[in-house]
């Protein structure tokens, strides 16, 4: 009786554990190795080339994503982007947004005469130091299509001068109105 209660738990704990664990995506095959010197600046991790567009927000899609960027270092929630560009045409992307420190990109590219797999549309994801206030990333490729800025985790430049303006301005603001509460006369009732 006792070893079939302690089985029973057993069992159940492991189920429990197996249906709490999550899944973990199985990465595509890999067409061609991915290189430091893909990219400028040169990656300081990658993985890729893999043999589909995986940038897409279908739910397959974006586990093999999660899985790519945990493998390099970061925890990616599925949904936060900071820049994306599509329809590059074999250009290089510019992002908006400004790539500072330790970065996180993934590349799809077309399967041009230019890519590293002809033929193939292939995706890579890259972790890299951008340095600062990096919006450019040079491709050895001419076969880009789409880019996603994951994340990028270096201190963002000096504000501008209008910045530091409006927050001196600020500050004087709520310095001039505290002092203006303390010197009010009391009025006697």
């Amino acid at each position: 009786m006792k070893t079939t209660l302690a089985l029973l738990a057993l069992g159940v704990s492991l189920s429990v554990g197996a249906i709490s664990a999550p899944a973990q995506a199985a990465l595509p095959i890999t067409l061609a190795p991915c290189a430091s010197t893909d990219i400028v600046p040169n990656a300081e991790q990658c993985l890729g080339f893999y043999g589909s567009q995986l940038l897409s927000g279908n739910s397959g899609d974006v586990a093999v994503q999660i899985e790519a960027l945990g493998l390099l270092g970061f925890v990616w929630d599925g949904v936060t982007v900071l820049d994306s560009k599509t329809g590059l045409g074999g250009a290089n992307p510019t992002f908006t947004a400004a790539m500072n420190g330790e970065t996180w990109l993934g590349i799809h590219w077309g399967g041009g005469a230019n890519s590293r797999v002809p033929g193939q549309d292939t995706t890579s994801f890259y972790r890299f130091n951008a340095g600062t206030d990096l919006h450019t990333v040079l491709l050895n490729y001419g076969s880009s299509s789409d880019a996603k800025l994951y994340f990028t985790s270096g201190t963002p430049g000096v504000p501008e001068p209008t910045t530091w303006a409006m927050m001196i301005f600020g500050l004087g603001g709520v310095g001039a109105l505290m002092r203006r509460k303390r010197l009010q006369p009391v009025v006697a009732a």
